[in-house]
């Protein structure tokens, strides 16, 4: 399996990523597999119930942690800033907000 070296580098460093949704070329099971390993959390900003989009669509049919509004976004990220002494959220259940208690 070849792994990208930027999936790597998302566990390493205290970051947070936006972004439409994985490459169509990805295996975005396999991607969101390895990002959980990598203590990495992905969120899907939109109603209930709603998937990880893929890159030209609005859903992967993978499901995801989602955020109804943005300020659960911002929640989440802070919540991992504050509840982590180098910035990452190291959870794995998949759901993040109930783990921040939010």
């Amino acid at each position: 399996m070849d792994i990208s070296a930027d999936l790597t580098e998302l566990g390493k460093t205290p970051m947070s990523v936006v972004c439409a949704g994985p490459k169509a070329i990805l295996d975005i099971p396999r991607t969101l597999e390895y990002l959980e390993t990598q203590g990495v959390p992905v969120c899907t900003l939109g109603p209930p119930g709603s998937n990880v989009p893929s890159f030209y669509s609005r859903d992967s049919g993978q499901v995801s942690t989602y955020c109804s509004t943005l300020q659960d976004v911002a929640d989440i990220i802070s919540g991992c800033c504050r509840n982590q002494a180098n910035g990452r959220c190291h959870e794995k259940t998949g759901d993040v907000k109930r783990n921040f208690d939010m």
